[in-house]
Protein backbone atom coordinates (compact mmCIF):
# COMPACT_ATOMS: atom_id res chain seq x y z
CA UNK A 1 0.00 0.00 0.00
CA UNK A 2 1.45 3.60 -1.09
CA UNK A 3 1.10 5.96 1.05
CA UNK A 4 0.89 10.19 0.67
CA UNK A 5 1.58 13.02 3.16
CA UNK A 6 -0.79 15.79 2.48
CA UNK A 7 -1.96 18.79 4.65
CA UNK A 8 -4.56 17.36 6.46
CA UNK A 9 -3.11 16.30 9.85
CA UNK A 10 -3.57 13.66 12.36
CA UNK A 11 -3.99 14.31 16.44
CA UNK A 12 -1.40 13.18 17.85
CA UNK A 13 -0.24 13.19 21.80
CA UNK A 14 2.16 15.64 22.23
CA UNK A 15 3.67 14.25 25.55
CA UNK A 16 7.18 14.13 23.22
CA UNK A 17 7.50 17.26 21.38
CA UNK A 18 9.53 20.13 22.63
CA UNK A 19 9.24 23.38 25.01
CA UNK A 20 9.55 26.86 23.55
CA UNK A 21 12.77 28.01 22.89
CA UNK A 22 13.90 31.45 22.57
CA UNK A 23 16.19 32.81 19.89
CA UNK A 24 17.54 36.00 18.50
CA UNK A 25 18.84 36.43 14.80
CA UNK A 26 21.13 39.21 14.58
CA UNK A 27 21.56 40.65 10.84
CA UNK A 28 23.89 43.17 11.82
CA UNK A 29 23.95 47.58 11.40
CA UNK A 30 21.83 48.25 8.58
CA UNK A 31 20.52 44.91 7.79
CA UNK A 32 23.92 43.96 6.14
CA UNK A 33 23.73 40.35 6.06
CA UNK A 34 21.55 37.64 4.80
CA UNK A 35 20.58 34.34 7.76
CA UNK A 36 19.64 31.36 6.67
CA UNK A 37 17.73 29.45 9.36
CA UNK A 38 16.75 25.82 10.19
CA UNK A 39 13.79 25.51 12.74
CA UNK A 40 15.74 22.19 14.02
CA UNK A 41 19.30 23.44 14.28
CA UNK A 42 19.23 27.45 14.69
CA UNK A 43 21.28 29.58 12.24
CA UNK A 44 23.12 27.30 9.70
CA UNK A 45 24.76 30.42 7.33
CA UNK A 46 25.17 34.38 7.14
CA UNK A 47 26.27 36.13 3.79
CA UNK A 48 26.52 39.96 3.04
CA UNK A 49 23.29 40.39 1.92
CA UNK A 50 25.10 43.23 -0.87
CA UNK A 51 27.90 41.07 -2.71
CA UNK A 52 25.42 39.66 -5.37
CA UNK A 53 23.88 41.03 -8.52
CA UNK A 54 22.03 38.59 -10.59
CA UNK A 55 20.90 34.58 -8.90
CA UNK A 56 20.40 31.98 -10.98
CA UNK A 57 17.75 28.91 -10.03
CA UNK A 58 19.56 25.64 -10.56
CA UNK A 59 16.97 23.64 -8.97
CA UNK A 60 13.37 22.46 -11.21
CA UNK A 61 12.12 23.52 -14.31
CA UNK A 62 11.49 27.29 -13.82
CA UNK A 63 14.53 28.83 -14.28
CA UNK A 64 14.21 31.83 -12.27
CA UNK A 65 16.45 34.49 -12.77
CA UNK A 66 16.42 37.08 -10.00
CA UNK A 67 17.74 40.90 -9.19
CA UNK A 68 19.50 42.14 -5.80
CA UNK A 69 16.56 44.84 -5.78
CA UNK A 70 17.11 45.74 -2.17
CA UNK A 71 20.75 47.07 -2.25
CA UNK A 72 19.31 49.51 -4.85
CA UNK A 73 19.44 47.63 -8.52
CA UNK A 74 17.21 48.38 -11.33
CA UNK A 75 16.07 46.03 -14.40
CA UNK A 76 14.55 47.42 -17.35
CA UNK A 77 12.82 45.20 -20.07
CA UNK A 78 14.51 46.81 -23.58
CA UNK A 79 12.06 46.91 -26.53
CA UNK A 80 14.60 45.81 -28.85
CA UNK A 81 15.16 42.58 -30.69
CA UNK A 82 18.11 40.14 -29.68
CA UNK A 83 19.55 40.78 -33.13
CA UNK A 84 19.62 44.72 -32.41
CA UNK A 85 22.02 44.46 -29.25
CA UNK A 86 24.68 46.28 -30.99
CA UNK A 87 21.85 48.76 -31.64
CA UNK A 88 19.78 49.32 -28.36
CA UNK A 89 19.98 53.18 -26.79
CA UNK A 90 18.06 53.91 -23.65
CA UNK A 91 16.59 57.26 -25.34
CA UNK A 92 13.60 56.53 -24.52
CA UNK A 93 13.91 54.55 -21.05
CA UNK A 94 12.77 56.83 -18.37
CA UNK A 95 9.76 57.41 -20.24
CA UNK A 96 8.32 54.67 -21.73
CA UNK A 97 10.44 51.35 -20.64
CA UNK A 98 8.78 48.82 -18.28
CA UNK A 99 10.39 48.03 -14.57
CA UNK A 100 10.75 44.91 -13.70
CA UNK A 101 10.52 43.11 -10.46
CA UNK A 102 10.94 39.85 -8.72
CA UNK A 103 7.67 38.30 -7.09
CA UNK A 104 7.44 38.57 -3.74
CA UNK A 105 5.53 35.78 -3.51
CA UNK A 106 8.08 33.24 -5.19
CA UNK A 107 11.11 32.21 -5.92
CA UNK A 108 10.91 30.83 -9.27
CA UNK A 109 9.15 34.41 -10.32
CA UNK A 110 12.13 36.51 -10.74
CA UNK A 111 11.97 39.62 -12.58
CA UNK A 112 13.75 37.96 -16.01
CA UNK A 113 10.93 35.44 -16.03
CA UNK A 114 7.57 38.05 -15.98
CA UNK A 115 5.16 38.11 -18.90
CA UNK A 116 6.14 34.47 -20.67
CA UNK A 117 3.81 34.15 -23.27
CA UNK A 118 3.81 30.03 -23.57
CA UNK A 119 4.20 27.08 -21.47
CA UNK A 120 7.76 27.18 -23.35
CA UNK A 121 8.36 30.53 -22.62
CA UNK A 122 10.44 31.02 -19.54
CA UNK A 123 10.62 35.32 -19.42
CA UNK A 124 13.47 35.77 -21.05
CA UNK A 125 13.56 32.63 -23.18
CA UNK A 126 11.73 30.29 -25.20
CA UNK A 127 12.68 26.46 -23.94
CA UNK A 128 13.09 23.81 -27.26
CA UNK A 129 11.63 20.51 -26.18
CA UNK A 130 13.71 18.84 -28.68
CA UNK A 131 16.85 20.36 -27.64
CA UNK A 132 16.01 20.96 -24.20
CA UNK A 133 17.90 24.05 -24.55
CA UNK A 134 16.35 27.82 -23.44
CA UNK A 135 17.44 30.04 -25.97
CA UNK A 136 17.16 33.51 -24.31
CA UNK A 137 14.89 36.08 -26.28
CA UNK A 138 14.90 39.17 -24.69
CA UNK A 139 17.33 42.35 -24.17
CA UNK A 140 17.51 44.24 -20.55
CA UNK A 141 19.38 46.92 -19.24
CA UNK A 142 20.39 47.17 -15.31
CA UNK A 143 21.16 49.67 -13.27
CA UNK A 144 23.71 48.67 -10.59
CA UNK A 145 24.32 49.72 -7.55
CA UNK A 146 26.88 52.30 -8.21
CA UNK A 147 24.59 53.80 -10.64
CA UNK A 148 26.45 52.18 -13.82
CA UNK A 149 24.20 50.94 -16.59
CA UNK A 150 24.64 48.10 -18.70
CA UNK A 151 23.05 46.32 -21.12
CA UNK A 152 22.82 42.45 -20.52
CA UNK A 153 20.90 39.23 -22.31
CA UNK A 154 20.77 35.97 -21.04
CA UNK A 155 21.87 34.06 -24.24
CA UNK A 156 20.60 30.22 -23.67
CA UNK A 157 21.01 27.79 -20.95
CA UNK A 158 22.29 24.91 -21.97
CA UNK A 159 24.20 21.98 -20.82
CA UNK A 160 23.39 22.75 -17.25
CA UNK A 161 24.99 25.92 -17.46
CA UNK A 162 23.33 29.72 -17.67
CA UNK A 163 25.35 31.54 -20.22
CA UNK A 164 24.80 35.71 -20.45
CA UNK A 165 26.51 38.62 -21.93
CA UNK A 166 26.68 42.40 -20.51
CA UNK A 167 28.44 45.27 -21.36
CA UNK A 168 28.53 48.93 -21.33
CA UNK A 169 25.51 50.77 -23.37
CA UNK A 170 27.80 51.84 -25.75
CA UNK A 171 28.71 48.35 -26.35
CA UNK A 172 32.56 48.67 -24.86
CA UNK A 173 33.82 46.53 -21.71
CA UNK A 174 31.83 43.75 -22.89
CA UNK A 175 31.41 40.26 -20.61
CA UNK A 176 30.80 36.92 -21.68
CA UNK A 177 30.20 34.87 -18.43
CA UNK A 178 28.42 31.30 -17.47
CA UNK A 179 27.36 30.15 -14.02
CA UNK A 180 26.86 26.29 -14.36
CA UNK A 181 24.30 24.71 -12.45
CA UNK A 182 26.58 22.08 -11.05
CA UNK A 183 29.02 24.54 -9.26
CA UNK A 184 25.78 25.48 -7.10
CA UNK A 185 24.51 21.60 -6.63
CA UNK A 186 21.89 20.93 -3.76
CA UNK A 187 20.91 24.82 -3.48
CA UNK A 188 18.45 26.32 -4.93
CA UNK A 189 20.72 29.48 -6.16
CA UNK A 190 24.07 30.26 -8.05
CA UNK A 191 24.83 33.86 -7.68
CA UNK A 192 26.52 36.61 -9.95
CA UNK A 193 28.42 40.11 -9.12
CA UNK A 194 28.14 41.96 -12.12
CA UNK A 195 31.04 44.07 -10.74
CA UNK A 196 33.63 42.01 -9.96
CA UNK A 197 32.54 39.60 -13.23
CA UNK A 198 32.56 36.70 -10.96
CA UNK A 199 30.19 33.48 -9.44
CA UNK A 200 29.53 33.75 -5.85
CA UNK A 201 28.74 30.69 -4.09
CA UNK A 202 26.92 32.38 -0.61
CA UNK A 203 23.74 30.20 0.74
CA UNK A 204 23.28 26.87 2.30
CA UNK A 205 22.27 23.89 1.13
CA UNK A 206 18.72 23.42 0.28
CA UNK A 207 17.94 20.73 3.15
CA UNK A 208 19.52 22.64 5.57
CA UNK A 209 17.35 25.36 5.96
CA UNK A 210 13.71 26.36 6.47
CA UNK A 211 13.78 30.27 6.59
CA UNK A 212 16.22 33.28 5.68
CA UNK A 213 16.01 36.89 7.34
CA UNK A 214 16.97 39.38 4.86
CA UNK A 215 16.14 42.44 3.07
CA UNK A 216 13.87 42.48 0.46
CA UNK A 217 11.56 44.13 -2.04
CA UNK A 218 8.17 44.08 -1.34
CA UNK A 219 4.76 45.23 -4.10
CA UNK A 220 2.73 47.16 -1.76
CA UNK A 221 -0.22 49.85 -1.71
CA UNK A 222 -3.80 49.31 -2.93
CA UNK A 223 -2.95 47.68 -6.57
CA UNK A 224 0.34 45.62 -5.20
CA UNK A 225 2.91 47.23 -7.87
CA UNK A 226 4.70 49.49 -5.61
CA UNK A 227 8.10 48.63 -4.39
CA UNK A 228 9.09 48.81 -0.97
CA UNK A 229 12.23 48.15 0.81
CA UNK A 230 11.58 45.71 3.49
CA UNK A 231 13.32 43.33 6.41
CA UNK A 232 11.80 40.18 7.37
CA UNK A 233 11.78 36.43 6.95
CA UNK A 234 11.00 34.17 3.43
CA UNK A 235 10.73 30.70 3.60
CA UNK A 236 11.81 28.14 1.65
CA UNK A 237 10.83 26.03 -1.08
CA UNK A 238 9.89 23.12 1.10
CA UNK A 239 8.54 24.92 3.89
CA UNK A 240 4.62 25.83 4.50
CA UNK A 241 3.58 28.23 6.66
CA UNK A 242 -0.30 29.35 8.07
CA UNK A 243 -0.75 32.86 9.85
CA UNK A 244 -2.56 32.22 13.27
CA UNK A 245 -4.01 35.52 14.26
CA UNK A 246 -5.33 35.74 17.58
CA UNK A 247 -5.94 31.92 17.79
CA UNK A 248 -9.07 30.92 19.81
CA UNK A 249 -8.83 28.39 22.95
CA UNK A 250 -7.44 25.43 21.95
CA UNK A 251 -6.60 26.57 17.97
CA UNK A 252 -3.31 24.53 17.14
CA UNK A 253 -1.15 23.46 14.03
CA UNK A 254 -4.01 21.84 12.14
CA UNK A 255 -6.34 24.24 11.95
CA UNK A 256 -5.39 26.94 9.65
CA UNK A 257 -4.69 26.69 6.33
CA UNK A 258 -0.90 26.73 5.09
CA UNK A 259 0.47 28.46 1.89
CA UNK A 260 4.07 27.76 -0.03
CA UNK A 261 4.25 31.74 -0.59
CA UNK A 262 7.62 32.45 0.32
CA UNK A 263 6.83 35.70 2.27
CA UNK A 264 3.81 34.39 4.38
CA UNK A 265 5.76 35.47 7.16
CA UNK A 266 7.22 38.25 5.32
CA UNK A 267 7.15 41.84 7.30
CA UNK A 268 4.58 42.91 8.42
CA UNK A 269 4.27 41.43 11.72
CA UNK A 270 6.42 44.28 13.14
CA UNK A 271 5.30 47.91 12.62
CA UNK A 272 7.49 51.53 13.56
CA UNK A 273 5.86 53.67 15.86
CA UNK A 274 8.17 57.06 16.17
CA UNK A 275 7.89 57.39 20.20
CA UNK A 276 7.99 53.18 20.60
CA UNK A 277 10.07 52.39 17.90
CA UNK A 278 9.02 48.80 16.66
CA UNK A 279 6.02 47.24 17.80
CA UNK A 280 5.19 43.76 17.91
CA UNK A 281 1.80 42.42 16.58
CA UNK A 282 -0.41 40.51 19.36
CA UNK A 283 -1.70 37.70 19.51
CA UNK A 284 0.17 36.80 16.36
CA UNK A 285 2.31 33.26 14.89
CA UNK A 286 3.05 31.03 12.77
CA UNK A 287 2.82 27.30 12.23
CA UNK A 288 5.61 26.34 9.81
CA UNK A 289 5.89 22.87 8.24
CA UNK A 290 9.72 22.32 7.92
CA UNK A 291 11.26 20.56 5.66
CA UNK A 292 12.20 17.27 7.87
CA UNK A 293 8.41 17.25 8.42
CA UNK A 294 7.81 19.08 11.74
CA UNK A 295 5.21 21.57 12.55
CA UNK A 296 7.27 24.32 14.36
CA UNK A 297 5.56 27.56 15.83
CA UNK A 298 7.23 30.49 15.73
CA UNK A 299 6.34 33.87 17.93
CA UNK A 300 8.26 37.25 17.45
CA UNK A 301 9.04 38.89 20.54
CA UNK A 302 11.14 41.80 19.25
CA UNK A 303 12.65 43.76 16.21
CA UNK A 304 15.68 45.64 16.82
CA UNK A 305 15.58 47.60 13.33
CA UNK A 306 18.78 48.66 11.72
CA UNK A 307 20.64 49.48 15.17
CA UNK A 308 21.09 45.68 15.38
CA UNK A 309 19.34 43.88 12.84
CA UNK A 310 18.00 41.41 15.63
CA UNK A 311 15.24 39.38 15.20
CA UNK A 312 13.92 37.92 18.21
CA UNK A 313 11.45 35.20 18.78
CA UNK A 314 10.73 32.11 20.15
CA UNK A 315 10.12 28.53 18.38
CA UNK A 316 8.55 25.32 19.29
CA UNK A 317 8.14 22.16 17.87
CA UNK A 318 3.76 21.61 17.84
CA UNK A 319 3.18 18.72 15.95
CA UNK A 320 4.34 16.14 12.64
CA UNK A 321 3.15 16.04 9.19
CA UNK A 322 0.17 13.38 9.23
CA UNK A 323 -1.33 10.81 7.04
CA UNK A 324 -5.12 11.98 7.24
CA UNK A 325 -7.76 13.44 9.49
CA UNK A 326 -8.36 10.67 12.84
CA UNK A 327 -9.38 10.71 16.30
CA UNK A 328 -7.29 11.03 19.03
CA UNK A 329 -6.81 7.70 21.15
CA UNK A 330 -4.34 8.30 23.30
CA UNK A 331 -1.15 6.78 21.55
CA UNK A 332 2.08 6.74 23.81
CA UNK A 333 5.10 5.92 23.06
CA UNK A 334 8.21 5.15 24.72
CA UNK A 335 10.99 5.06 25.27
CA UNK A 336 10.80 8.41 22.95
CA UNK A 337 13.89 9.18 22.11
CA UNK A 338 14.77 6.01 21.46
CA UNK A 339 18.61 4.92 20.78
CA UNK A 340 18.20 1.82 19.04
CA UNK A 341 16.22 -0.25 22.29
CA UNK A 342 12.22 -1.64 21.81
CA UNK A 343 9.67 1.02 21.63
CA UNK A 344 6.63 0.33 23.39
CA UNK A 345 3.32 1.73 22.08
CA UNK A 346 0.17 1.65 23.85
CA UNK A 347 -3.25 3.00 23.04
CA UNK A 348 -7.24 3.32 23.63
CA UNK A 349 -8.99 1.40 21.08
CA UNK A 350 -9.52 -1.99 19.76
CA UNK A 351 -9.80 -0.97 16.05
CA UNK A 352 -6.29 -0.65 15.02
CA UNK A 353 -5.11 -3.99 12.77
CA UNK A 354 -1.98 -3.00 11.42
CA UNK A 355 1.24 -0.72 13.04
CA UNK A 356 3.45 1.14 10.56
CA UNK A 357 6.39 2.71 11.14
CA UNK A 358 6.97 5.39 7.89
CA UNK A 359 10.44 8.58 6.99
CA UNK A 360 8.91 11.41 6.37
CA UNK A 361 9.22 10.97 2.94
CA UNK A 362 6.45 8.52 3.29
CA UNK A 363 7.84 5.48 2.88
CA UNK A 364 6.73 2.81 5.15
CA UNK A 365 10.39 1.24 6.84
CA UNK A 366 8.91 -1.33 9.27
CA UNK A 367 5.01 -3.02 9.31
CA UNK A 368 3.26 -5.13 12.20
CA UNK A 369 0.16 -6.71 12.18
CA UNK A 370 -2.37 -6.09 14.98
CA UNK A 371 -4.69 -9.45 16.60
CA UNK A 372 -7.82 -8.12 17.86
CA UNK A 373 -8.58 -6.52 20.89
CA UNK A 374 -4.81 -5.33 21.26
CA UNK A 375 -3.62 -1.95 22.66
CA UNK A 376 0.05 -2.21 22.75
CA UNK A 377 2.97 -3.35 20.82
CA UNK A 378 6.59 -3.75 20.78
CA UNK A 379 8.36 -2.40 17.79
CA UNK A 380 12.12 -3.29 17.38
CA UNK A 381 14.37 -0.37 16.03
CA UNK A 382 17.65 -1.50 15.79
CA UNK A 383 17.66 -0.76 12.20
CA UNK A 384 15.98 2.10 11.66
CA UNK A 385 18.39 5.43 10.99
CA UNK A 386 18.95 7.97 13.30
CA UNK A 387 15.86 10.60 12.62
CA UNK A 388 12.63 11.17 12.72
CA UNK A 389 9.78 8.44 11.69
CA UNK A 390 5.84 8.27 12.20
CA UNK A 391 4.35 5.60 13.92
CA UNK A 392 0.74 4.85 12.05
CA UNK A 393 -1.90 2.58 13.75
CA UNK A 394 -4.67 1.92 11.04
CA UNK A 395 -7.84 -0.30 10.94
CA UNK A 396 -11.46 -0.08 9.42
CA UNK A 397 -11.91 3.94 8.92
CA UNK A 398 -9.47 4.70 11.97
CA UNK A 399 -5.60 6.59 11.85
CA UNK A 400 -3.54 7.65 15.05
CA UNK A 401 -0.17 8.39 13.88
CA UNK A 402 2.93 9.54 16.55
CA UNK A 403 5.96 10.91 16.21
CA UNK A 404 9.13 8.73 16.99
CA UNK A 405 12.39 10.06 17.31
CA UNK A 406 15.38 7.66 16.55
CA UNK A 407 19.03 8.86 18.34
CA UNK A 408 22.18 8.09 17.75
Amino acid sequence: MKYTFTLLFTAFTMAVFTQPVSDVVTTGTGYADQIWYSLANGEVASAPKDNWDLAFETTGFTSSIRINEQKGMTVYSAPFAVAEWTELDTNTMASSWEVLHNDPKYWERGAFNLHPAADVDLGWGIYNTITHVVSGDSLYVVKLANGDFKKLKIDNLASGAYNFTYANIDGTNEVAAQLAKADFSGKNFGYFDMVNNETVDREPASEDWDLTFTKYIDLVGPNSDTPYGVTGVLQNYTAETAQAEAPTDGAGPYDFSYSSEINTIGHDWKTFDFTEGFIIAEDLSYFIQGGDGIIYQIVFTGFGGSATGDYEFTVEEVGVLGLTEAEKYNVNTYPNPSNGQDVNLTWESTNFSNLHILDLSGKVVASKSLLGNTISALVNTENLKTGVYVVQLSGSNVVATQKLVITP
